[in-house]
């Protein structure tokens, strides 16, 4: 299934394709110490290989079956960070998202989830949007749970264990959820 990716407009956001000018906040993303052990798992990435990593996010967003949008505050045109959409291809879409140190606190990371969850439930027709945290990431579990999320357990992911979290007031039942969650990983 190919997704047709759009970009999303808030009150003070611009969510737009990821592209190579994005570099310079990506990277510094990557590269700050307060957020780069929630993004990347084997410690700091190396700046030069950036351009790479947006380079394969493109082709994975044209393939449709992750979605990545650039976060950009209208006003200035200064880059906040990315929200992303994974696994759209299945019934439990994943959401997870980054926002440079000086953007944090500011509500733009609530702007852009909202944005998002809007495009899966409305664009896409699911019934649930996921979330996955780091267990030690208690500001993205408050963020999660200001903008309607639920707990739902604790599971692997990759090399480490994450929070689950599922959009509160979304139809999927706890039963379907595992199933297709089990799915998901066998793939």
């Amino acid at each position: 299934m190919i997704t047709m990716f759009r970009q999303l407009e808030t009150e003070r956001l611009q969510l737009t394709k990821f592209q190579e000018c994005d570099i310079d906040g990506y990277t510094l993303l990557l590269t700050d110490s307060s957020t780069h052990p929630f993004i990347v798992e084997n410690g700091p990435i190396d700046p030069n290989v950036v351009a790479s990593r947006i380079r394969r996010i493109r082709i994975v967003s044209e393939s449709g079956s992750t979605l990545y949008w650039t976060i950009w505050l209208k006003s200035f045109g200064e880059y906040v960070g990315y929200v992303a959409l994974h696994a759209t291809n299945t019934a439990l879409p994943v959401l997870s998202y980054a926002v440079v140190p000086n953007s944090r606190r500011q509500g733009f990371a609530s702007e852009a989830i909202r944005a998002v969850v809007e495009f899966a439930i409305g664009d896409l027709q699911k019934n649930t949007v996921l979330a996955r945290v780091h267990l030690n990431n208690h500001a993205s579990c408050a963020l999660l749970e200001a903008n309607d999320f639920n707990r739902i357990g604790t599971i692997d992911w990759y090399s480490s264990k994450r929070l689950e979290f599922s959009l509160k007031g979304t139809t999927g039942s706890a039963d379907i959820q595992q199933v297709e969650r089990k799915r998901i990983e066998q793939e």
